[in-house]
């Protein structure tokens, strides 16, 4: 009997401005938003929503302000640690996609370039212009 649970169907974040996280995600990922988004509410604020993969989205919330996490260090048992939400993790479409990615990252200083691994999982950790801590990550193939 399958799960109840089919998969992610979004994570959310919050950004102070729409627009530059739609423009980074746009410019490093080369993703879009949805058709139709961002929308802008009553209040002028916008919502977007990103399409990844296998209907899987990521929804940008605008507010009004934002504090800047602070990390713990070391994370420990809380990965970065962050007040909004932890972190969300990129699967990379390829060897290849996941070094593209590395680079032009490194290219916007939002990361370092320097890749973990545990097991056959490789990732690097990058921050958004919000300050939001996430990963890409890629699968090495069973040899």
């Amino acid at each position: 009997m399958p799960g109840l649970i089919a998969g992610i169907d979004h994570v959310s974040t919050a950004t102070t401005d729409v627009d530059r996280l739609l423009a980074f995600y746009k410019d490093h990922f080369e993703l879009e938003p949805m058709a139709g988004f961002p929308l802008t509410g009553g209040d002028g604020r916008k919502i977007a929503l990103i399409p990844l993969s296998d209907g899987i989205m990521l929804q940008a919330t605008e507010v009004a302000s934002l504090p800047a996490p602070e990390p713990i260090d070391p994370p420990g048992a809380v990965f970065f640690g962050v007040s909004r939400f932890d972190h969300c993790s990129f699967r990379a479409s390829s060897e290849d996609a996941f070094e593209d990615l590395r680079t032009r990252l490194v290219n916007a200083g939002a990361c370092t370039g320097t890749v973990l691994s545990s097991g056959d999982l490789r990732f690097f950790r990058f921050t958004d212009p919000d300050g939001w801590f996430a990963e890409v990550v890629w699968h090495v193939p069973a040899a």
